[in-house]
């Protein structure tokens, strides 16, 4: 069972990663905008990316690094733009939880 589950982790990564790659062609800005509009739509990305990012430390400890290049670099990209809003004080939430998980990826 425990090889079922890797297996269905690393589809929902695949699924992601087609999302980041060919939906928002790995234009963080998309995923920052889908935190900034209304409160419900922020929290359930929010909740997205926390399970996604449990899943991506996971896989990244047991397959190449080249596999999630693109996505880690996305998410660097919006850990950038999260942290330039929050020092303005413009970020409408308090972003320090979301960045540390961006910063341990």
């Amino acid at each position: 069972k425990i090889n079922d589950h890797n297996e269905s982790e690393f589809l929902i990564h695949k699924l992601f990663e087609h999302f980041i790659t060919k939906s928002i062609y790995n234009d963080s800005s998309v995923i920052l905008d889908m935190l900034l509009t209304d409160q419900e739509t922020a929290s359930i990305v929010l909740q997205f990316l926390i399970a996604y990012f449990r899943i991506l430390s996971f896989h990244r400890r047991q397959f190449p690094l080249q596999l999630f290049s693109s996505i880690v670099q996305m998410f660097k990209e919006l850990e950038q733009k999260i942290q330039k809003l929050y020092e303005k004080n413009l970020f409408p939430y308090n972003p320090k939880p979301l960045l540390r998980l961006l910063n341990n990826i």
